[in-house]
């Protein structure tokens, strides 16, 4: 069990040799998408975010244009991965993952993520 876990954590974790890492979750038919930028500190703690659906975008980077977001909270377990986005200091997005563990096999991530007053979409994550 604790291989499995270990094993998932490194989806959301930098490779010992690299300073961050990039984690994107899409949906299944590309309508909706959301990538985040995570560290190699302990806990999860994106270091940016973007997300889109249809034409419209999101980010923590106001280079990258759409609608300013900020990381809320974030956090992960053994099983699972949360992160909440605000825009105006207003909830704008949230993303619940869980962690499939197949023996012998690289685990999922999966879940939804609902964008605020645009809809919500199952996604897959992703390196």
């Amino acid at each position: 069990m604790r291989l499995a876990i270990a094993v998932a954590l490194t989806l959301i974790t930098a490779m010992p040799a690299r300073a961050t890492d990039d984690i994107e979750c899409r949906a299944a038919d590309n309508a909706a998408w959301i990538s985040f930028v995570v560290g190699t500190t302990p806990g999860l703690n994106p270091l940016g975010l973007s997300m889109g659906a249809g034409a419209r975008t999101w980010s923590t980077a106001k280079e990258n244009g759409g609608t300013l977001i900020e990381v809320k909270q974030a956090f992960s377990t053994d099983d699972e991965m949360k992160i909440d986005v605000i825009s105006a200091g207003k909830a704008a997005a949230f993303l619940r993952m869980g962690f499939a563990h197949e023996y012998g096999q690289e685990p999922v991530l999966a879940g939804v993520l609902h964008i605020v007053d645009v809809g919500a979409w199952p996604v897959v994550c992703g390196e």
